[in-house]
């Protein structure tokens, strides 16, 4: 008898992905993560690095809109939801150089870093710096472990597709290598199961 299906292939869909992201809670989690700590104004450039299928595109209504992701069937999904409404760029995180773009004013990475090894993970923080205006900044989130999460928490976040999972201060840690100024929170209550995100405000990028 099959076992069960691994989680990695069922959410290579997006429909799926998505639909498990809601049932979370994610919404909310996107909601504050712009509203509190991206704060973009009309008419910023917003690099979305590991956009997925443009989730987080619905709360940025009047910003000029870059997604950039690995997979096609999520930049599928994107561009069928989204259309009109920015570009969707296949690409890969860890060597982007979107030369023929203006630099960005603001970028966001959503559940990115806690899929990369510190190397990869150096790597894209490399891109998104190169990315952005001198004035730019950086917005990351991902689950945290060691940051006085509850014991629920600790085992859902360990069941996380993602395998490099950090504290806040790991992942500050990473990001201090090519942002000058780096500040980082967590917080305990932005989804509706027990969880704990760590929170990245990146800025004076170092290219």
């Amino acid at each position: 008898m099959p076992g069960p299906p691994d989680a990695r292939r069922v959410l290579v869909s997006a429909r799926v992905y998505s639909a498990l992201q809601r049932a979370l809670g994610a919404a909310r989690v996107r909601r504050v993560l712009v509203a509190e700590h991206l704060r973009p104004a009309p008419g910023e450039r917003v690099l979305d690095l590991g956009c997925g299928p443009g989730d987080v595109r619905a709360e940025l209504p009047a910003v000029e809109y870059v997604g950039v992701d690995h997979s096609e069937r999520y930049l599928a999904a994107a561009r069928a939801r989204h259309a009109g409404r920015g570009r969707f760029v296949r690409a890969d995180l860890r060597l982007l150089r979107l030369e023929d773009e203006e630099p960005f004013d603001a970028a966001i990475a959503i559940g990115v870093l806690h899929h990369l090894d510190d190397g990869e993970g150096a790597a894209m923080l490399a891109s998104a710096a190169h990315a952005l205006k001198s004035s730019g900044r950086l917005i990351t989130i991902d689950p945290a472990l060691g940051d006085r999460e509850s014991p629920l928490a600790r085992w859902l976040i360990l069941r996380d597709r993602g395998r490099h999972l950090r504290s806040s201060e790991g992942y500050a840690g990473l990001a201090r290598g090519r942002f000058d100024h780096v500040v980082a929170s967590t917080r305990h209550d932005l989804a509706r199961v027990p969880y704990c995100h760590a929170i990245l405000e990146c800025t004076e990028p170092r290219p």
